[in-house]
């Protein structure tokens, strides 16, 4: 036998959570002690998120979107047909009413960020003419 068939017959060191080694060993689900959340303390931090009557606002607006784009899609498509094409008239109302609604969606989710950092940049305003230094 080699010097190398010799190492690799040694015993192995003490693994972590070996008894018989003095290693630690885990904690039974009886020793653990219960969390109560309601112990932890309350943060009162502002919410970030728009007031409901503008949250309100932004969502009648893309319903109306909708409802105007359903109905230029339905004119558009019912003026280029002349043989009573109900059911094309049909699929141009709902595709007008799809990119109205979301175009305006995208339109109204710019304009709550752009609400929410114009909120937060005149909040630092007013902190720094309140500071003296």
């Amino acid at each position: 036998m080699s010097d190398q068939d010799d190492e690799h017959d040694a015993p192995a060191p003490d693994v972590p959570g070996d008894q018989e080694g003095g290693a630690i060993s885990p904690r039974r689900s009886a020793e653990i002690e219960p969390f109560d959340p309601a112990s932890l303390p309350v943060a009162a931090l502002p919410s970030a998120a728009p007031t409901r009557g503008v949250r309100l606002l932004a969502f009648a607006s893309i319903v109306i979107a909708g409802l105007c784009g359903g109905l230029i899609g339905y004119a558009f498509t019912d003026l280029q047909c002349t043989d009573g094409c109900s059911t094309l008239a049909g699929f141009g109302a709902l595709v007008g009413a799809l990119i109205g609604a979301v175009g305006v969606a995208i339109v109204a989710v710019l304009v709550l960020r752009a609400m929410d950092e114009w909120d937060s940049v005149k909040g630092d305003k007013v902190t720094r003419r309140r500071d003296p230094s």
